[in-house]
């Protein structure tokens, strides 16, 4: 289990100047990675990101990389002639030649300059970026993983609470049926007074009848029962992104719990299940962090 927040951070002193590479990543439903590498190095996303999707499932992930060129390392620079000369002559063409535009203008232009350099040393520069954001990538998941340590121990506790109270809602659930007799036969004492003994008996244990099988959560229970081992199984999961699977789980925990509670309306039934909905509302904020 791992959680989505996290940071990497790591520098290094190359030949040709000092490397930084910054790693944040927050909880986000899917995977979303940001990438700022400066145009020096923007040619290495579409490989960064691919590299990075085979090794994070969920959250926003912002990449930040600083280059400080050492004074050895100066590209060359030169101007693009034939995209000057086309710009000059569309210039011409619009008429406004004229109209005192200062070459300083046109070379700020995309294109207008290029700068070269050593290609040897270029995929050298390359190799070291993508090994500095290896390096990075492996801090971040680091601090993910002990984070989601103590996520994992934080759900321990809500399964070991959510288990008590679903265990003692279905204790409770045999003498609803027999609380609920008893409660009809004194009322029907109170409201009918001597007559009462001479009420059908049959009546009366068709009315139990009824009430029973609106108020039978024995379904219910078992499906609560069966979630929490599903939950429990998840939480120990190693190595995989079972965030979204535990989402899923807690709003079935959720719907359970809520009609358990609609269905039967026994005193200590509907304090458990008041619990109950509070913990798992409370572990749904744990489970918003996890990948």
């Amino acid at each position: 289990m791992k959680s989505m927040t996290g940071y990497g951070a790591v520098s290094r002193d190359t030949p040709y100047g000092r490397l930084q590479v910054e790693m944040r990543s927050v909880n986000n439903r899917f995977l979303e990675l940001n990438f700022r590498l400066g145009g020096t190095f923007l040619h290495l996303e579409a490989g960064l990101r691919a590299m990075l999707r085979e090794r994070l499932q969920r959250g926003k992930v912002d990449v930040l990389l600083r280059f400080e060129p050492s004074e050895n390392f100066v590209p060359s620079i030169r101007l693009n002639v034939p995209v000057l000369r086309s710009l000059a002559s569309q210039l011409k063409e619009a008429g406004l030649a004229d109209d005192g535009i200062r070459a300083e203008s046109l070379v700020g232009l995309p294109g207008v300059v290029v700068t070269e350099s050593d290609p040897a040393s270029t995929k050298e520069l390359d190799a070291l970026v993508t090994e500095l954001v290896l390096e990075a990538t492996d801090k971040l998941i680091a601090e993910r993983t002990r984070e989601g340590q103590t996520i994992r121990e934080a759900c321990r506790g809500h399964h070991a609470k959510m288990t008590e109270l679903a265990t003692a809602i279905a204790s409770s659930r045999d003498d609803v049926v027999a609380k609920y007799r008893e409660r009809l036969s004194q009322r029907i004492d109170e409201l009918m007074g001597p007559k009462a003994a001479s009420l059908d008996p049959g009546r009366l244990e068709q009315e139990v009848a009824i009430f029973a099988d609106k108020a039978d959560i024995t379904e219910e229970c078992q499906r609560l029962a069966a979630h929490l081992d599903a939950y429990k199984e998840l939480i120990e999961k190693d190595g995989e992104a079972v965030g979204r699977a535990l989402e899923f789980l807690v709003q079935e925990l959720l719907r359970e719990t809520n009609t358990t509670g609609s269905k039967c309306r026994d005193l200590d039934i509907s304090r458990h299940v008041l619990e109950l909905k509070k913990e798992i509302e409370t572990l749904r904020e744990n489970l918003a962090n996890i990948e």
